[in-house]
């Protein structure tokens, strides 16, 4: 059986992405710690093409750990309300959270019959599961990111470039047959 992933998975990992911007630096309430970019796309865009499930999988309540997982590069600036000194001594830290509906255990609804559960690295972290909150990045010193021209965050080792998604079947598909512009069965 196969069941076609594409744009909503694409729009949610976008989503994702966009919360890992929310960079978490300040230590007195002067500061929001709210972040925006300010050149550069912050969105990852991830292709993992058409990817299926085996029919014995259509069942409520199978996971599919680390269904797929990527290594990317991208570049961006990013421009953060955050105290300069905190961040030049190191103690900065990135928060992510989701729209969609929380299930718990770090699950989130993508619709009636899938829950995704998104681990994102973050620069001198491990993979973590989203929500989180104060992940800290080390010794990351870019203390230029509180400056309005931002700080380009980018490369294979920036935030949220890499990480994975795992899938939890809610409730099975239902086969309906052939779809003519699919060349594929239709589900619903």
């Amino acid at each position: 059986m196969q069941i076609i992933f594409g744009e909503k998975c694409v729009s949610l990992l976008r989503l994702f992405f966009a919360a890992v911007l929310m960079l978490w630096c300040a230590q007195t309430a002067a500061y929001s710690g709210q972040c925006h970019t300010t050149q550069g796309n912050p969105y990852i865009g991830v292709n993992f093409g058409v990817k299926t499930l085996e029919e014995e999988a259509n069942t409520a309540g199978v996971v599919k750990d680390k269904f797929y997982q990527w290594n990317e590069s991208n570049d961006y600036y990013v421009s953060c309300d955050c105290d300069k000194d905190n961040v030049r001594s190191g103690r900065w830290a990135f928060a992510a959270d989701s729209p969609l509906v929380y299930l718990g255990d770090n699950w989130y609804k993508i619709n009636d019959y899938l829950a995704a559960k998104v681990l994102l690295q973050v620069k001198g972290s491990s993979p973590t599961a989203v929500p989180f909150e104060n992940v800290g990045t080390g010794g990351d010193t870019r203390w230029h990111i509180c400056d309005p021209g931002g700080q380009r965050l980018g490369g294979q080792g920036a935030s949220g470039n890499s990480g994975s998604f795992s899938l939890k079947i809610l409730q099975a598909v239902r086969w309906l047959g052939r779809h003519s512009s699919y060349g594929a069965g239709a589900i619903i």
